[in-house]
């Protein structure tokens, strides 16, 4: 969505300045320097790059032009928005086009949506309906038991007699590593029979495919989405199931320490998270000692 008040201003052939399609170049030569290809890595690239292949690649670089295409093609204090003044501030940078300061107000005015807690029971519901599915199913109710992020999934093997599984680790800016997700609950790991695997895509630490995992999960995605629908939790996405094991193992009493452990981020991080659930938990806390 357009802003009203900003001008049109339409891309123009470069008369003697780089294209666009030149600095892309340079940026790709500048973005790998001293850099070690991993998957993740080039997942990283491959975003920046599909932005910048939608811009004319034989007009000319400018600043107005790309202050006009953020304006045009985001809307305000969305994350797309400071992606895209991120990314094209670099590119200027790359190519010492002047002016990059003209990028700033448009960086740094994302703020996340806060996540609200879905239904349990509906959630349950949702699960006890899609575990039949033999592409899918495995998959969703899997990452309802371990809490972990879609991608991870894949990856995932449970230990259901430990009450444990193993799956490969997503840290944001990290390189991946294994971890050891917790099941909540163990019963239910059972009852849905999660060592009988059953997924369309896996992979280990060292030959991840970002590609494949993102087509995968977009087909997860617009398959769970009627479904979802069916029991009233339209628009739920897998980020939503893995955070209803975070909020459950808040409930649930898990030290703070292994459950940030096991979701794969920092206490610091889940505290952030779940602040508003713990919070909730002391207030019921303190008015059962003051009521008792």
């Amino acid at each position: 969505i357009r802003d009203r008040d900003t001008p049109k201003i339409n891309p123009v052939a470069s008369a003697g300045g780089i294209t666009i399609g030149e600095a892309v170049k340079r940026f790709e030569i500048d973005y790998w320097k001293n850099k070690k290809k991993t998957p993740t890595k080039e997942q990283s690239f491959d975003l920046i790059k599909f932005y910048f292949d939608k811009l004319p690649q034989y007009s000319e670089l400018t600043i107005n032009f790309l202050i006009d295409y953020i304006s045009n093609d985001s809307e305000p204090e969305s994350k797309k928005r400071d992606s895209l003044a991120q990314y094209f501030k670099s590119l200027c940078r790359i190519n010492n086009i002047e002016g990059i300061e003209k990028f700033d107000p448009f960086v740094g005015c994302y703020t996340p949506a806060k996540r609200t807690k879905k239904d349990e029971e509906k959630l349950l519901q949702l699960m006890e309906l899609v575990r039949p599915n033999k592409r899918y199913g495995w998959t969703l109710c899997s990452q309802y038991i371990y809490g972990t992020r879609i991608g991870e999934t894949y990856s995932l093997t449970p230990n259901l007699e430990a009450g444990t599984a193993t799956s490969v680790c997503f840290p944001k800016a990290k390189p991946m590593y294994i971890k050891y997700p917790i099941a909540l609950t163990k019963e239910l790991a059972i009852k849905w029979e999660l060592d009988n695997i059953e997924r369309v895509y896996t992979f280990e630490l060292n030959n991840y495919d970002p590609k494949e995992s993102k087509k995968v999960t977009d087909h997860l995605r617009r398959w769970l989405a009627p479904r979802a629908k069916e029991v009233g939790l339209e628009g739920i996405q897998p980020t939503d199931i893995r955070h209803a094991w975070g909020i459950r193992s808040v409930h649930a009493g898990l030290d703070p320490r292994e459950a940030s452990k096991a979701m794969g981020h920092t206490p610091n991080t889940h505290y952030d998270i779940y602040q508003q659930t713990y919070d909730e938990i002391d207030a019921k806390k303190a008015s059962k000692k003051i009521n008792e």
